[in-house]
């Protein structure tokens, strides 16, 4: 798979977590304050892209549900909460690995998927080509 060039970028300092989400959505409403608060509880570990799924930035969250969604693109809804790390492959070699999930996480579940995205890429960034 040929990832955005703005992901694997970002890759070589930090894992992402990327939220998709519109303005008036009651779900994303709801996931908002907890992404934003582990965010700020990890912002030095974490890259973070904030894409609204409307106007001028449509086009850029289509695509990244494209490539990340948790259908492969064939349906997307927002939210939807990206996590994307380095991890090792079935084959040995290390390459990006990534969950994505629809709809309202738990602010434990938001930080696990972190805390795991991070465990990976400090595991396996020395390793990635």
């Amino acid at each position: 798979m040929d990832h955005p060039s703005w992901v694997l970028e970002a890759l070589r300092e930090k894992p992402l977590l990327i939220f998709i989400h519109s303005s008036n959505c009651k779900p994303c409403l709801t996931q908002i304050p907890r992404i934003s608060s582990a965010v700020k509880k990890f912002s030095s570990d974490i890259s973070y892209y904030d894409i609204l799924a409307e106007e001028s930035t449509y086009e850029k969250a289509n695509q990244t549900l494209d490539y990340y969604g948790p259908f492969g693109g064939e349906q997307k809804y927002v939210p939807t909460t990206i996590f994307i790390t380095l991890a090792e492959g079935r084959d040995g070699a290390t390459d990006v690995a990534w969950h994505s999930q629809i709809d309202v996480m738990s602010q434990d579940e938001i930080e696990s998927y972190i805390k795991d995205s991070i465990y990976y890429h400090k595991q396996s960034i020395d390793e990635w080509s």
